[in-house]
């Protein structure tokens, strides 16, 4: 009688044990969390700490999940934003960010941008939203240099129009029949209207016959611009051949080039218009992104010296540090460091970066 006592109270005990090994684990973080985040940390060597150390600020990237992240290249901390965000745009301080809400699929049809508050101890979380009914998003995010005023463009069938808005209090600016907002020196908006750069007082910038110049003739058409936030002042303009209806049509070229119209400029030929352009604090290089291939390439700009040999041309995206004196590539698993004077590279591994960004 013991023994049947003791085997059945075994059968009894192994039921329990299958049973409960069938249930399917509670939802939530704390399951799913372990192997994401492993996934999205990256990795660096001992070797490549000191120069990451030297180089300093928060790295910000995004993956091709829409995944936003930054690592901190003195003290390797990293941070994940929470919910997707297929951009990200910190302001120079690294404060504040806006981004566009939802994945890819969402990117057509959403009319919002989250402000994440990125000094919060307790996690990146979106503190606030910007709506803009009226069109969805057409140009990146561009801050002034003192972190507290960001502009971007909107398109919809009756046009474009930037928007500006004051960190906080989020109010917004309407300036109409414009797009591509920049910030001359870091603290004057400007932006392209008429297929001109002009200021916000409506002036334009003395550009037109170095465009003219680089397309060889025709109208020109600007697709995309940049400015950086120190002296001498200088914008990296997209530019294309205007056909009939306002369309970009080859050939596409980059113009760098000084508020005066003094500059230097890359024909590319039969390839397709540039999407968006970025430009080095210092002026001595530019970098713009392939409307086809989504690819960013990497030109001199108009001021000596020229960078190392050994930085890549091609990747998807470059952002240099603060004051330029390194610049990051992203090339397909990894983000590679560079010191611009010295041409000494590190590498942060297992980061698949689509998006970057580099602030204080």
């Amino acid at each position: 009688m013991q023994r049947l006592s003791a085997v059945l109270t075994l059968v009894i005990a192994l039921l329990v044990v299958v049973v409960a090994s069938a249930q399917p684990s509670e939802p939530g973080p704390r399951a799913a969390s372990p192997a994401k985040e492993f996934d999205r940390h990256p990795r660096v060597t001992r070797a490549d700490q000191q120069l990451l150390a030297r180089a300093g600020g928060w790295l910000w990237w995004v993956d091709g999940d829409c995944n936003a992240s930054a690592i901190n290249l003195a003290t390797l901390r990293v941070r994940h934003v929470e919910g997707q965000h297929c951009r990200v745009w910190p302001n120079p301080q690294g404060t504040l960010a806006l981004a566009p809400i939802g994945g890819s699929a969402d990117l057509i049809a959403e009319r919002r941008l989250a402000v994440i508050d990125l000094k919060d101890p307790r996690g990146l979380r979106q503190v606030a939203t910007i709506h803009h009914q009226d069109g969805v998003l057409a140009s990146p995010v561009a801050w002034d240099a003192g972190g507290e005023n960001a502009a971007f463009c909107i398109t919809s069938p009756a046009g474009t129009e930037v928007i500006r808005v004051t960190a906080h209090e989020w109010e917004q600016r309407v300036i109409r029949n414009a797009c591509d907002p920049v910030w001359l020196g870091g603290d004057r908006l400007a932006f392209v209207r008429d297929d001109r750069v002009v200021d916000a007082r409506g002036r334009a910038l003395p550009l037109r016959d170095l465009l003219l110049r680089t397309l060889r003739g025709g109208d020109a058409k600007i697709t995309a611009l940049a400015a950086n936030r120190s002296r001498p002042e200088l914008v990296a303009i997209g530019v294309a051949r205007r056909a009939q209806y306002g369309r970009a049509v080859p050939p596409a070229a980059l113009v760098v080039a000084d508020l005066r119209g003094i500059g230097v400029s890359y024909r590319r030929g039969d390839s397709a218009a540039v999407r968006e352009t970025g430009i080095a604090p210092d002026g001595r290089a530019a970098w713009f992104v392939d409307g086809e291939t989504g690819r960013s390439h990497l030109e001199a700009g108009p001021l000596p010296p020229a960078g190392p040999g050994n930085i890549p041309i091609e990747a998807w995206r470059y952002a240099w540090s603060d004051g330029g004196a390194f610049l990051a590539v992203a090339e397909d698993h990894r983000v590679e460091v560079f010191d611009w004077r010295t041409g000494q590279s590190a590498v942060v591994d297992n980061i698949s970066a689509r998006d970057l960004a580099w602030v204080r």
